[in-house]
């Protein structure tokens, strides 16, 4: 999902940069590497590639643009996000995470920044709802997004 939002542009999780130049060829089962990509042909560096796929019920991962209401975008997940994260991709922004295993739930969603070396943030950006996430601000530009359920069900063994 995230393949077709991004095209064959990158993000880099340790920065607040917007999406970058084409970097690789991408399939439902390959990543090919484009030799062009200075970063990409480094000598002796690593890299980590993030795939995610979608799973009923449990995970869900997509793009979406935001209203720029001080009512908020809502992105309906059909589940209760345990874990949730966004990036704006049409410019720079920071990583955003929030879960519900920390101190801190509605109204008063802590997150964290995966770019940041920062201790928790405290603004309460968004409702961890039942179906979905709404943003509780005024937010503009286009995200992407992931979200793990808090509670999945659908593929459990328990009788």
């Amino acid at each position: 999902m995230l393949g077709s939002v991004l095209g064959n542009y990158y993000l880099r999780l340790n920065t607040t940069d917007s999406r970058g130049d084409t970097w690789a060829s991408l399939s439902s089962s390959l990543v090919m590497f484009n030799t062009l990509s200075s970063w990409t042909t480094e000598n002796n560096s690593n890299h980590v590639a993030y795939c995610f796929a979608e799973i009923p019920g449990y995970s869900k991962f997509g793009s979406f643009v935001a209203n720029a209401s001080a009512d908020g975008t809502f992105i309906p997940l059909l589940f209760e996000a345990g874990w949730f994260f966004c990036k704006r991709i049409d410019s720079t922004g920071d990583w955003f995470i929030w879960d519900c295993s920390r101190v801190g739930y509605n109204p008063s969603n802590e997150y964290l920044l995966a770019n940041s070396t920062n201790v928790e943030g405290t603004t309460d950006y968004l409702d961890i709802c039942s179906n979905g996430v709404k943003f509780r601000t005024a937010i503009s530009g286009t995200y992407i997004y992931g979200a793990i359920s808090k509670r999945h069900f659908k593929y459990s063994n328990a009788r």
